[in-house]
């Protein structure tokens, strides 16, 4: 296993919007709802102050939770390399696939129309979150 560099980091951690947006828009709504809370005096301060604690603590877990496995690679440090033939390619509703005997790699337009059925390419993959890092023909003869 190699370690990661600072681009493969950096891709890993765009990988992660969906964990951060989800902590933010839930954070948005339990702000509005103090506002509202406050403007209607529904609940007292003491209470919703007790209240949002718990709703703070709740949303960083789920963050945590939606968002571990691409932290653990980041922690880890490490890469894994993949060697394979491309079996078959795949692409549906704007999302390309390459397949291996027994790999599936989710890549980009450019990835995908760089490479063609039959080739031995080499890719770098973080383990748990499987995002790809890199994708290289395999030279081997």
């Amino acid at each position: 296993m190699a370690s990661l560099t600072r681009q493969d980091v950096k891709t890993i951690r765009r990988h992660r919007w969906l964990g951060d947006t989800i902590g933010v828009i839930l954070l948005l709504i339990t702000v509005a709802l103090n506002f509202w809370a406050a403007i209607t005096h529904f609940i007292p301060g003491v209470e919703i102050f007790v209240l949002d604690q718990g709703i703070i603590m709740l949303i960083w877990c789920i963050v945590i939770i939606i968002n571990r496995n691409y932290n653990k690679d980041i922690t880890d440090n490490e890469k894994i390399t993949e060697n394979f033939s491309i079996v078959r390619k795949q692409c549906r509703r704007n999302r390309y696939w390459i397949f291996g005997n027994e790999t599936k790699v989710k890549v980009d337009k450019s990835i995908y129309n760089a490479f063609e059925v039959g080739q031995s390419i080499e890719v770098e993959v973080a383990p748990k979150c499987r995002v790809v890092l890199g994708v290289v023909l395999n030279d081997e003869k």
